[in-house]
């Protein structure tokens, strides 16, 4: 997938997301060989599995890009996601303050920081 083609999918994923389609986000992105799956891709699908309650798929996803995600907030914030509401309180406390840590404007994060 070229540079273009890949800033149109992003964008068809976001207003997909927008409109709650995660269904749809889910059965795109799995049209895509995992080889051809970028960090992006990738980060979408797994806040698609977590939108839908699909939160197991979603860690699994996420920890593919672990390496990549560890900079970026809102991987740390998809993988708290994902164990709180497995009733992982603790992994996910971890996952939200590194999440808050690398973005101190998520006023999100912070929320499931006090309610882990």
């Amino acid at each position: 997938m070229n540079k273009n083609d890949n800033k149109l999918l992003i964008k068809k994923l976001d207003r997909l997301h927008d409109e709650d389609k995660f269904f749809e986000i889910i059965e795109i992105i799995s049209e895509i060989p995992e080889k051809d799956r970028n960090y992006e891709l990738i980060s979408h699908l797994a806040r698609a599995y977590n939108n839908v309650d699909y939160y197991t798929a979603a860690i699994e996803q996420l920890l593919l890009i672990k390496d990549k995600g560890q900079e970026d907030s809102l991987w740390h914030f998809r993988m708290g996601y994902a164990y709180f509401y497995l009733g992982k309180y603790e992994s996910a406390l971890e996952e939200f303050k590194l999440a808050y840590e690398l973005n101190e404007n998520d006023d999100v994060a912070r929320l499931f920081i006090e309610a882990s």
